[in-house]
Parts: C-alpha cells; sequence; structure tokens
C-alpha cells in the first residue's frame, strides 16, 4: 500500500510499532524498511528510529542506512549488501515512488508524509563496514515561488520551464531533456564552474550538468536551473556538502567558503534555485 493514506494526516502520533502497523502506515513492526522483497514499485515505508550511526536526518532531506550487519545490540559488526528489502527501497529511486517517513520522537511515532528516493549507493559507514545509503527529499517542502528572474545576463532560449515532462509506462518517470545540459557544458568549454577543471578522456572531454533543484522535485529541466560542474563537486553538490551563496561563494557544512562559483553572463543562472538548494540542504532554516 503506497502513498498517502486518508485516514492518517500528516504529523499524527502513534504511541509504538504495533499501533503503526495496525494503522498500515508502517506494516513491519520489526523493521525500519517495509516493503516487498520482489521488484515491484519499491518500499511502502520507512522508520528513522535514531538509531542508525550512519542515519543523518536534515529535515526535508534525509540520508537514511539500510538494514543488515548489526549485533543484538545494534551495533554495526559487517557489511550491508542491496539485497532484499534494501534492494525494495533502492527501487524507489527507479519508479519515482515516494516513501512514507515515521519519525521517533519523545511523544511517540510520528507521521512526517512522503518522502521521494533520489539515489541509492553503498559507501562506508561510520564504523568502517559498507552500509546501504539513501537520499530522500520531502514531496511536503515547500515549492518554489514563480518569479523567474535570471541571475545573470539574458537566460539562453532552451530548456522546458515549468513541470517537468513525464512518460506514462507502469509508472511516471522523469523525462530529461539531454540537450539543455549540453548547451551549458559548452558555454563553459566543458569546465567545472567551481574549480575550473576539465577532464580530457578518450572520448573527448567529460562533464556533468547538475540541476540545483532536482527533476524529482519539480526543477525545471532548464539551463537557469543547471551547473556544469565536475564530478566530485556534482557529488557534493547534490549531496549537501557544499552550497552557493547569492554573491556566488562556495561554502561548505561549516560555513566556511571552499570556492568561488564562475558565472558566464548568457548562463542566465537563476539565484532563487541557489536559494531554494540552500534551504533543501539545511544551509539556512
Amino acid at each position: 500500500m503506497h502513498g498517502h493514506l486518508s485516514h492518517v494526516p500528516l504529523g499524527t502520533i502513534f504511541k509504538n510499532r504495533r499501533s503503526l502497523y495496525d494503522a498500515e502506515v508502517h506494516r513491519d513492526i520489526r523493521r525500519g524498511i517495509c516493503g516487498s522483497n520482489t521488484r515491484g514499485r519499491g518500499a511502502e515505508s520507512i522508520v528513522l528510529s535514531g538509531g542508525y550511526e550512519d542515519d543523518v536526518d536534515l529535515g526535508n532531506v534525509i540520508y537514511y542506512t539500510g538494514q543488515g550487519g548489526r549485533d543484538r545490540n545494534g551495533i554495526q559488526i559487517a557489511d550491508q549488501t542491496m539485497v532484499g528489502l534494501n534492494a525494495s527501497l533502492s527501487r524507489n529511486v527507479e519508479t519515482s515512488e515516494p516513501v512514507r517517513v515515521i519519525r521517533a520522537t519523545t511523544d511517540g511515532f510520528r507521521y512526517d508524509g512522503l518522502f521521494l528516493v533520489e539515489d541509492a549507493w553503498i559507501g562506508p559507514g561510520r564504523l568502517g563496514f559498507d552500509v546501504c545509503r539513501y537520499r530522500l527529499i520531502s514531496v511536503e517542502a515547500p515549492q518554489r515561488g514563480d518569479g523567474r528572474t535570471a541571475a545573470s545576463g539574458a537566460p539562453l532560449s532552451a530548456g522546458h520551464i515549468g513541470p517537468t515532462t513525464r512518460m506514462e509506462s507502469l509508472h511516471y518517470r522523469l523525462k530529461r531533456d539531454g540537450s539543455v545540459p549540453d548547451l551549458v557544458k559548452k558555454l563553459y568549454d566543458y569546465r567545472c564552474q567551481i574549480c575550473q577543471v576539465k577532464i580530457e578522456t578518450v572520448a573527448g572531454p567529460y562533464i556533468e550538468g547538475a540541476h540545483l533543484i532536482p527533476l524529482a522535485r519539480q526543477g525545471d529541466d532548464h539551463t537557469s536551473n543547471l551547473l556544469c560542474l565536475c564530478p566530485n563537486h556534482h557529488v557534493m553538490l547534490d549531496h549537501g556538502a557544499i552550497a552557493v551563496q547569492d554573491d556566488l561563494s562556495v561554502v561548505n557544512r561549516e560555513g566556511a567558503i571552499v570556492g568561488q562559483l564562475g558565472v558566464a553572463p548568457d548562463h542566465g543562472l537563476n539565484f532563487e534555485y541557489l536559494a531554494l538548494h540552500r534551504t533543501m540542504m539545511g544551509f539556512e532554516r
């Protein structure tokens, strides 16, 4: 059972996992991920219990840890693998099916709405073992306003402004316009806007188009919402390690300036997206 439940308003408190189960909000009494072990549509819900040292809760953005590899005391003693329920939650990345998020509080378990699973990967945890990691973003988070004033110069007249085009198959999946990032890449001669690095490969220069507001969050597939970044800075931007201030300085999570974003006059970068990215990643609250 996916999505919102009509009988459960946002913010409802449940006294224990049994009451969550009975209300069908999280249909697994023991485990933090509720889903099918088959591919299907993906997981239905997760519980953010506060018991995993690798979980990071930024409010509208959550970095969630998979299950497995822990002893009876809840200590990680082995690697996790992307199988079973861990694989079920990763399936949500492909299907764009949101999950219900329940947070453990001092008053009980609180239903905090739907979150999109934007990314899933395996990486080293704090205790040295590989863990399954997921990046989730709230569907309930405030949307951007209607203002579309370009930050610098005239915007490139390319790309789609408005709700991202979707194509219907079994589920809705985001349909990207590959020509839009190509325009931004060519504008910067395939150099990162932060470090100015140009990566030369056998197939030619390599650089990535980075959306400030993800398409899964109704971000525009348009040059005003795109940066031209090397893989390192793209990952750092997407995972909240860095953000760009209105003066175009690049800051880390401690607020220290770690670089400067170069912006070409013809880019048409929208500063509203910079501010929304900072809010989304918890730089501004």
